[in-house]
């Protein structure tokens, strides 16, 4: 499984948009998570419909001065200007894009030899602790949305957005983020949102964590 230094740019590409190639196969996740057709779901027609719907809009006249720049910046001008239609798609574009890489089918990772396993278990005083409390603000978030990880100023954050709303709209590169939309889980956990979000921390993909962690925290120190 590919594992990228600076995921960031990876994801910030720009038009014409097309989905980066998933790092694992549609039916890795049969065993205890996902199943093949949610996934292939949840991928080619809700996360592909977002991609598309965003070229179709950026080949319209009225966003013609957008074309031109990369998917973040796309993301935070269209918040800017309240273009919601083009916030939305290119949003959501980025979410799925970086949600897919925060986890992986292997769940038997050594997750304590990583520096970001340590960091969160020293701020939050356990690994338990940080879980029981990424559950409790997952559940808290009424409707479609999105729970985070983000570092701030060397500080850990659990954080809850709304619809597509994301922190990379204000600069903020995450460290994981777990989908909170109902077509993420409903057809396999129904309305239980706690058992599907317990299963998504388990496999969690600790070795690109890590080095989105990493990434933030040389940011900080060029800062």
């Amino acid at each position: 499984m590919q594992i990228y230094k600076n995921l960031r740019s990876t994801i910030n590409r720009t038009f014409p948009f097309s989905l980066l190639p998933l790092p694992y196969r549609r039916d890795a996740f049969e065993k205890d998570f996902c199943s093949e057709e949610v996934f292939q779901y949840h991928v080619d027609k809700h996360h592909l419909t977002y991609c598309m719907k965003l070229n179709s809009l950026l080949e319209e006249d009225k966003y013609h001065d957008l074309k031109q720049l990369s998917l973040e910046s796309l993301i935070s001008q269209s918040l800017k200007k309240d273009l919601t239609l083009v916030f939305n798609n290119a949003a959501q574009l980025w979410n799925h894009d970086f949600l897919w890489f925060c986890i992986t089918p292997d769940n038997k990772q050594n997750r304590e030899n990583y520096d970001i396993f340590q960091k969160i278990a020293l701020q939050y005083g356990s690994w338990e602790k940080f879980a029981t409390l990424f559950i409790e603000k997952s559940l808290a978030q009424f409707g479609s949305g999105w729970s985070w990880l983000t570092l701030r100023e060397n500080t850990l954050s659990i954080e809850t957005t709304s619809n597509a709303t994301t922190p990379i709209a204000q600069n903020a590169f995450p460290i994981f983020t777990c989908d909170l939309w109902e077509h993420a889980y409903y057809l396999i956990f129904k309305n239980n949102r706690k058992e599907y979000v317990e299963k998504f921390l388990q496999h969690l993909n600790w070795q690109q964590l890590e080095q989105n962690y990493l990434y933030l925290k040389n940011l900080s120190h060029h800062k």
